[in-house]
């Protein structure tokens, strides 16, 4: 139906019917309506202004929602908070076209309408200030918690430099230290293979020289045999002239 606080707004009027058949009627004139919607009884016009933003023209046939301001308030629970009518039923003025076809309705009605709406507002500003302080306090333990994670990073990052560097130079270290060990093993290995050169070649020599003290003491053992008879001869001779010649 006609809303005078939205007159830019298309209203949507929602029938619901026994057999859960459901139509949709979009005007923002009330004479583009079906009739049935706006011309009700006296006892029908009570009843809505008893109800509250919604009412049944007849329980279990149909029922009209006002507006979509009022569908909003009743889904969001903030009908109980105010029970004042969005849009009352037409009266008999209304039904002659006095106030909904100039597109006005009652100061009350305004007047309440913009209270709602005030205090909506009031509402959503309250709400948007306390999400922006909840806003700022979580951007704020995020910046401390990345402050002291780089902290931390930075102070392992150091750790672990440091680390690293000295197993680094404990290597060094150690290299050298087998670098020095494997020159000195190898001077010693030089130092061993020239002494067993030296050894060989005395070995050769010695070999040699067994070999000429073998042939010196063949010609010696000679010359002793050679002696040894020329001892015996002259023993045997020195005797024969110690008996002097016989019979003679």
């Amino acid at each position: 139906m006609w809303n005078a606080a939205y007159p830019d707004r298309v209203t949507r009027i929602k029938l619901r019917s026994t057999s859960m058949k459901t139509e949709f009627y979009e005007t923002a004139d009330q004479q583009d309506a079906p009739a049935f919607l706006w011309q009700t009884s006296k006892a029908q016009q009570q009843q809505q202004q008893a109800a509250g933003p919604w009412t049944t023209t007849r329980p279990g046939r149909k029922m009209i929602f006002a507006d979509e301001m009022a569908l909003d308030q009743l889904m969001h629970g903030a009908v109980e908070a105010s029970r004042a009518p969005v849009n009352q039923a037409p009266t008999k003025r209304a039904r002659s076209g006095s106030l909904q076809r100039q597109g006005r309705e009652p100061k009350s009605t305004e007047a309440s309408l913009k209270a709602r709406i005030t205090s909506m507002d009031a509402r959503y500003r309250r709400d948007m200030g306390e999400q922006q302080k909840q806003l700022a306090t979580i951007r704020k333990e995020l910046d401390e918690k990345k402050a002291e994670c780089a902290a931390r990073a930075s102070s392992m990052t150091a750790l672990v430099v440091a680390n690293l560097q000295a197993r680094n130079k404990t290597l060094e270290e150690e290299k050298a230290a087998l670098s020095a060990t494997v020159d000195m093993m190898s001077k010693e290995t030089k130092q061993r293979e020239g002494r067993i050169f030296q050894l060989e070649t005395e070995k050769e020599a010695a070999a040699e020289e067994k070999g000429q003290l073998k042939v010196r003491v063949v010609e010696l053992t000679t010359m002793s045999l050679d002696l040894q008879g020329q001892l015996d001869d002259a023993k045997i001779g020195g005797e024969l002239w110690l008996q002097g010649p016989r019979g003679g």
